[in-house]
């Protein structure tokens, strides 16, 4: 039985693989920034291919934890998501914080990602007004499982967004 994602769809621009992967492990692990030039060209026209029809309020950038924040020293998703608004006008909005740290989620199934994730985003109080019946374009560097996806979705939804969308540079 397949499980239904609370999100309305995501699309990816590359599959995570040679160049896109090196990229993605340069940007993250290297903290080298220059990558994000050519990983924000191919998300700039994933977005026009399947999304620019699609009336946003906002991009919103998955959160990183502020432990993993502080050692990366910038969130990759974030960064993404600012070259994204400035090529389509939609204006970021922060209203989630990572709540929990997780260890790295590469080894683990889908159904244990999925319950590393309960709980793990919250969605400030502050921007509750801002969600509230709003557009969201969820934006992230790589989706493998939609574990991460799905928990800021579910979030978002809670806080009563009417529909969330996602975007990643890779899967």
């Amino acid at each position: 039985m397949e499980h239904e994602r609370p999100f309305v769809f995501a699309r990816a621009a590359v599959r995570y693989k040679d160049t896109a992967k090196d990229l993605i492990r340069i940007l993250k692990f290297e903290r080298n920034l220059e990558a994000v030039h050519w990983l924000g060209i191919w998300l700039c026209e994933a977005w026009t291919r399947y999304f620019a029809e699609i009336p946003f309020d906002y991009i919103v950038p998955v959160p990183l934890h502020p432990d993993r924040l502080r050692h990366r020293g910038f969130n990759q998703a974030y960064v993404l998501a600012k070259q994204l608004s400035e090529y389509s006008g939609i204006p970021i909005l922060e209203p989630l914080q990572r709540i929990s740290t997780r260890s790295s989620q590469a080894s683990r199934t889908r159904i244990e990602r999925l319950r590393s994730f309960e709980g793990a985003f919250q969605c400030s109080e502050t921007f509750h007004n801002k969600v509230s019946n709003a557009n969201i374009l969820l934006v992230d560097d790589v989706f493998t499982t939609g574990a991460t996806v799905e928990a800021c979705t579910k979030e978002l939804l809670h806080k009563g967004c009417t529909g969330v969308w996602v975007l990643t540079v890779a899967r």
